[in-house]
């Protein structure tokens, strides 16, 4: 079973969200911020699949 290592990286992306590497409160964010765009919560959750 794989352990999330604290981090999660989102790649280039046509839905506004930067590049780059986030911390889990980080993602919380994002996700707060985006909760009226489903197809970011879905892009953002399909990163966090292992």
């Amino acid at each position: 079973m794989s352990e999330f290592s604290g981090t999660l990286y989102i790649p280039n992306n046509e839905l506004g969200i930067e590049e780059g590497y986030y911390l889990v409160n980080e993602v919380v964010e994002l996700l707060r911020e985006y909760c009226d765009r489903p197809e970011v919560v879905r892009f953002v959750a399909d990163m966090l699949e292992v």
